[in-house]
């Protein structure tokens, strides 16, 4: 690095080494996209080498000519494949230790594999479908990571199983396709079996256990795991039996060779994480196969209606689950057990309708790059018009560039993309009958849109198309599309010679030229949808509230909110309302890190399109979506953003209501306040019109206090001395000979049923017990007062799991609560609050992916007041 470079990134606060982990960071995340583009582009070119001497209409016919008996077969194996894959589940969630419904297991399962087996990615996708799932029917993070755990597990030792087994037994198949010999790959199979037998061997041995994300997991018992083998075995088994039975005869293809060329074209496209391994692995086969010139054509056509009945017809069948539930319960069929699967079920629809529209899109922009059968051809154009037949080309060609991005919208459950999608897919399955009468995509994209429309209320979030921000893997799968079909285009007319006029031909018979005005049209729509993203102008920046806004929040504070939200009026946060203005978040910046603090205040109906809302205009920042201090009620929406959940503490409350001095349990808080007047002490509590006479003897009693403790005010999670925030709610305090010693702000809100304190100071030389005085009158007077709940606050730290199995994080805020007691008196906190009997609370972090190193050093300087504050307390 020149020394100018160091001089900058020194002015910018980050050292040459902070730069270095941030570039290595980069190429981390990086990685994946470039190894996939790779993979994607030397598939393309493998394809377009060896089928390129052929014509469109050689594939067509060939897949044509594959008989309904082979298809029907390999939709049975493909469906044997799925039910093995429910065994995975099965077993998986009784390792977790759970028992739920055979239904709920088997709909979880089919419906998981089959948006997963369709992206890239597909361990991560399956965990976060997963998740959704299992969290709505009482499983936790781990319990989760448990039977992703163990569908990861038994899938690859499925896979090295099986490889063994090929390898040792048919090595000459691999070894023709490669420079590698016969010999080595007899090895390879060989150290694979050896190394799965001696995994069993080990677990007779010693109890094993492996780590998941940090977590200590026991692993399955030898008897498990040879379960394991056994189903990864006949899954594995079964799809590529499906495979085999839809290549040509003539290949003399074996079934092992099949299984052997199977399993590693599936090990490429994992790697490649191309959604759906799509072109990586009908490349890789290719080049395992090598077939003859007159052979490769059946090859093609076998690959195509495998990607037809493995993957589109599993994920079209999810969807009809997904339809026919969602009609249920519109008309009221469902029973309990429907109620449970369609709830449990209900957040995977987003991501299956986002896939089934986005292979709509890609249909109708194959349709387009390929020339009609002419027969059709001839039959429309005794009843249409030429115009009507170029302008349905030209539509359909709109329509598919659309889809593929109306599909990221349907992911992000916004509603107008929901209208987008029903519109297209309509009027796209008009288009596709009108331009060459292709009935089997109209079929399709028909059959998508019946599956859609019951599913409205799935998609509610408000916003505009625009303001969603391409991820970068959806722009590399829209890219990959429409290269693909720029490449199909010059295949499908690679005899055909070009020359300009063809751009102006309009005949029945010139489908070339209609296909290059359609390709061209939606690039256009595609690079014009993706400049008006670029052009859109840049979001606001976050301000402090304004007396406005402040005014704004304060009757939905009274009406709705909790004590914590409160909060608002510090004046240290910017608001982010609702489209109505009826509910809103409180957050603060720093860094990247966009820090809501505590739940959405306002009805609770207005929070799912508030939440996407807000997280769209954190995305459209490139920042992260962070919450901080959050119960769990709020959980299922801000599990629906892709947030991931830590505990932090746990919050104090007390039952006003049941709360009473009487008994042996109160004793110690009974003889407190007798106490209080034998030393002199009395109890008021000053309205907000009696503050401002009282602040000048109050800001001594926390300045005092501030001293002893040598630190200086926090802010964001905690209120501070401002005479402006004191002002606005009544104040406890504490006398002594008529002098204040001790004070607490008390936080009012939600219709005055939930009452706490928040800043709780006293003098250094108050006598024994004055904060305990302190607080037992207050809660007794908001017990007079009416309220049902007092919020004593957030115990940090406590309540974290103590098991060995539990994540590093828990071990570290165990860690930090036992030893650091120097910087914060974290047992002492909880200790204090714990002899008022509350009812503990859990509280949680919620943060974006595995961003929470990243996160948590944000949060501390938003609360310490900065960098500095941390340093100096």
């Amino acid at each position: 690095m020149s020394a100018p470079q160091v001089a900058e990134a020194t002015e910018s606060g980050e050292s040459p080494a902070g730069r270095g982990r941030a570039w290595l960071t980069h190429l981390k995340v990086l990685a994946p996209y470039v190894v996939g583009a790779v993979l994607f582009v030397v598939a393309i070119a493998v394809l377009h080498r060896m089928v390129g001497s052929f014509h469109w209409h050689d594939v067509t016919e060939e897949i044509q000519r594959i008989g309904w008996d082979r298809v029907f077969l390999a939709l049975f194996f493909t469906f044997f494949s799925f039910a093995m894959l429910v065994g995975y589940e099965i077993y998986g969630v009784r390792w977790a230790g759970k028992r739920l419904p055979l239904i709920h297991i088997a709909t979880a399962s089919f419906v998981t594999q089959s948006i997963a087996h369709c992206t890239g990615f597909a361990p991560f996708v399956g965990a976060g479908v997963r998740y959704r799932f299992y969290v709505g029917q009482g499983l936790g993070a781990l319990d989760v990571a448990k039977v992703q755990a163990f569908f990861t597990f038994t899938f690859s030792l499925g896979v090295a199983t099986l490889s063994g087994l090929v390898l040792v037994l048919s090595p000459e198949t691999l070894s023709q396709a490669t420079p590698i010999s016969t010999t080595l790959w007899f090895s390879l199979g060989c150290l694979l079996l050896t190394v799965v037998a001696a995994y069993i061997f080990w677990g007779w041995l010693k109890p094993r256990s492996i780590e998941v994300r940090g977590h200590r997991i026991q692993a399955p018992t030898p008897g498990v795991t040879i379960i394991q083998i056994i189903l990864g075995l006949l899954d594995l088994g079964a799809a590529a039996t499906a495979f085999w039975v839809l290549m040509p005869t003539e290949l003399g293809l074996s079934l092992p060779a099949a299984i052997t060329v199977f399993t590693a074209a599936i090990m490429v496209g994992v790697v490649s994480s191309v959604p759906g391994s799509l072109g990586v692995f009908e490349g890789a086969v290719l080049v395992l196969l090598r077939p003859a010139d007159d052979l490769i054509v059946g090859v093609v056509g076998g690959l195509v209606l495998f990607r037809i009945c493995y993957y589109l017809v599993p994920l079209l069948l999810g969807a009809v689950i997904m339809g026919g539930l969602e009609v249920a319960r519109i008309r009221g069929w469902l029973g309990t057990v429907g109620q449970i699967t369609l709830k449990a079920i209900g957040p995977m629809a987003p991501t299956l309708f986002a896939i089934l529209t986005g292979i709509a899109g890609v249909i109708l922009l194959l349709s387009v790059a390929t020339p009609a059968q002419e027969p059709r051809m001839d039959l429309l154009g005794e009843y249409l018009p030429l115009f009507l037949v170029e302008f349905a080309h030209v539509w359909a060609s709109m329509v598919g560039a659309g889809l593929l991005l109306v599909a990221r919208g349907l992911y992000r459950r916004v509603n107008a993309a929901w209208t987008l999608a029903a519109l297209g897919l309509a009027t796209g399955a008009l288009a596709t009958l009108a331009k060459g009468l292709d009935y089997e995509e109209a079929i399709y994209l028909l059959l998508v849109l019946v599956l859609l429309l019951p599913c409205r209320s799935d998609f509610y979030r408000k916003s505009s198309l625009l303001d969603e921000r391409l991820s970068l893997s959806w722009v590399v799968a829209i890219a990959a599309v429409l290269a693909a079909m720029v490449w199909i285009l010059f295949f499908a007319y690679r005899h055909v010679d070009y020359s300009h006029s063809l751009w102006s031909t309009f005949a029945l018979e010139a489908a070339a030229s209609r296909s290059m005005r359609g390709v061209t049209i939606a690039l256009l729509v595609a690079a014009l949808l993706g400049v008006a993203q670029l052009l859109r102008p840049p979001p606001a920046a976050p301000h402090p509230a304004t007396p406005e806004e402040l005014e704004r929040a304060r009757p939905i504070v009274a009406k709705h909110g909790s004590t914590t939200a409160m909060l608002v009026f510090t004046g240290d946060k910017a608001l982010f309302f609702d489209r109505t203005g009826e509910a809103f978040l409180m957050y603060a910046v720093q860094g990247r890190s966009w820090v809501v603090m505590g739940e959405p205040v306002g009805p609770k109906e207005r929070w799912a399109e508030l939440l996407w809302d807000f997280h769209a205009q954190v995305d459209r920042h490139g920042g992260r979506t962070v919450f901080y201090q959050v119960g769990p009620d709020a959980l299922p929406w801000l599990l629906d953003l892709g947030l991931r959940p830590v505990k932090i503490g746990e919050n104090a409350r007390i039952s006003l209501p049941a709360f009473d001095l009487q008994g042996k349990q109160r004793g110690e808080l009974r003889n407190v306040r007798n106490r209080a007047p034998r030393a002199g002490l009395s109890f008021a509590v000053l309205s907000p019109s009696e503050m401002p006479a009282h602040l000048d003897e109050l800001g001594h009693v926390s300045s005092a206090w501030l001293a002893e403790r040598k630190t200086r005010e926090k802010r964001f999670s905690l209120g501070r001395f401002d005479p402006a925030y004191l002002s606005i709610s009544p104040c406890s305090v504490v006398r002594r000979d008529g002098r204040i010693i001790a004070f607490a702000n008390i936080w009012r809100a939600g219709d005055g049923q939930e009452i706490g304190i928040d800043l709780m100071r006293f003098l250094p030389d108050a006598p024994p017990g004055t904060m305990d005085y302190l607080i037992v009158e207050t809660i007794l007077w908001a017990k007079a007062e009416g309220a049902a709940w007092f919020d004593l606050g957030m115990a940090p730290l406590a309540g974290l799991p103590e098991h060995h199995l539990a994540s590093p994080w828990a071990k570290f805020g165990r860690i930090a609560a036992r030893h650091g007691g120097r910087l914060y008196n974290f047992q002492g906190l909880r200790a204090f609050k714990a002899k008022f009997q509350p009812t503990w609370r859990p509280s949680y972090l919620l943060y974006p992916g595995i961003s929470l190193a990243r996160v948590l050093p944000d949060i501390t300087a938003l609360i310490s007041g900065g960098w500095s504050g941390i340093v100096q307390r």
